[in-house]
């Protein structure tokens, strides 16, 4: 595309997302029994804002982002579901491209960031369940070399194999964490991570000795 053409293809653009937010915003008040007053006065916005936003009238440019914020905080929603409502089959997400709320939803969500943090945050409990519950098991284990006993030292043997395999893992997500200058708020340092492992490592040399 030529300069002007691109131009032109965000005018559009911010057009038919303006006209998306003038439905959703309408949409969700309605839902919520609330006045444009109502919704104003929660919002600390001015009334004509949203009147102009629902209506199109006085309006060429999407509002600011701290008037989305307060929207749909006092509506107790999302940005998304004002931008994006479920109303419509297809909504504008770039210039050129429509797809479905759903998806639009998901690409303004889209985090490389949050996607590390929200796997962090998930191996960590696997990693806390594995080792709690491996060590329940062992400290039930018979002596004895029965089929039951047989089979619980099999089971173990699995749960640690696992828990190793989550803990590696966890090691190059929190590496990644890291690269990404990510914050960790995880419970789990890489040196306790070791220790973890190192101790599962143990415990399966004397299970398979």
């Amino acid at each position: 595309m030529q300069p002007d053409d691109v131009g032109e293809a965000w005018q559009k653009w911010e057009r038919a997302t303006l006209e998306q937010l003038s439905e959703g915003l309408k949409r969700v008040r309605k839902q919520r029994s609330m006045s444009q007053r109502a919704l104003a006065e929660m919002a600390q916005i001015d009334r004509g804002i949203v009147a102009n936003l629902e209506s199109l009238g006085r309006i060429s440019e999407l509002p600011r982002f701290s008037v989305l914020v307060r929207l749909a905080w006092a509506l107790d929603t999302s940005i998304a579901e004002l931008v994006y409502p479920p109303s419509r089959a297809r909504v504008a997400i770039t210039p050129g491209y429509q797809s479905s709320p759903l998806v639009a939803s998901q690409w303004l969500g889209k985090s490389k960031a949050f996607d590390l943090a929200d796997r962090n945050a998930y191996l960590e409990h696997v990693v806390t369940q594995d080792w709690t519950d491996s060590a329940e098991m062992a400290r039930n284990i018979r002596p004895g070399n029965d089929f039951d006993v047989y089979s619980e030292r099999v089971l173990l043997i699995s749960r640690l194999n696992r828990l190793r395999l989550t803990i590696r893992e966890l090691k190059e997500v929190k590496a990644s964490l890291a690269a990404e200058d990510i914050a960790d708020t995880g419970t789990y340092s890489a040196d306790k991570l070791d220790q973890l492992d190192e101790q599962a490592a143990l415990q399966l040399q004397r299970l398979n000795a």
